[in-house]
């Protein structure tokens, strides 16, 4: 196991995820299919063939258009629940209930009227969404430290984090650096 700090100084221990649950997670979410067109060919065999942006014609540019949609949401879909994989299985540390040290993060919320999950796997994930994590540039460094464990190949863990921190980026969109997580 490794260890992970956040920018706001806490820390955790950092573990394994399996690929084979992650591969799982992939095949939960069926991405949808792109629209077609029929052709009929020389011998008068009518063809189905799927459309592409070169294929589109301006009569199909609608479908086409919701078909960009559905595929974009389905993939921030598979994104999202590998990372509440990551944040729930590649995390080892107990959450803080009321009435523990550190528990009243619970009370504070609800009274925010923040509902906080009472299953105990989605408040975990929660509890770092909403308590561990401070700026999204902990994110990738906590990503990359449980892809560390995991066996991921540091190159791979290089192009994911490059991909993730232009997308940070963009969402930040000039809002100025924030310190990084530390993995250590």
């Amino acid at each position: 196991m490794g260890t992970f700090i956040f920018s706001n100084g806490k820390e955790v221990e950092t573990k394994a995820v399996s690929p084979l649950l992650l591969q799982k997670v992939n095949e939960s979410t069926p991405l949808p299919k792109p629209p077609t067109y029929t052709t009929v060919t020389v011998a008068g065999v009518e063809e189905t063939h799927d459309h592409d942006e070169t294929t589109i014609g301006e009569e199909d540019r609608a479908v086409w258009n919701q078909y960009l949609v559905d595929l974009e949401e389905a993939k921030v879909l598979v994104q999202e629940r590998r990372m509440n994989i990551f944040f729930s299985r590649g995390l080892q540390f107990s959450v803080p209930e009321a009435g523990e040290p550190g528990g009243e993060w619970i009370e504070e919320q609800e009274y925010a009227g923040i509902v906080v999950p009472e299953n105990r796997v989605a408040r975990k994930v929660h509890y770092v969404e909403t308590e561990l994590i401070s700026t999204l540039k902990d994110i990738p460094g906590l990503m990359n430290a449980i892809m560390k464990e995991s066996g991921v190949s540091q190159e791979v863990i290089d192009t994911a984090g490059a991909s993730f921190r232009a997308a940070v980026e963009e969402t930040q969109d000039g809002q100025g650096d924030t310190p990084e997580g530390d993995q250590s």
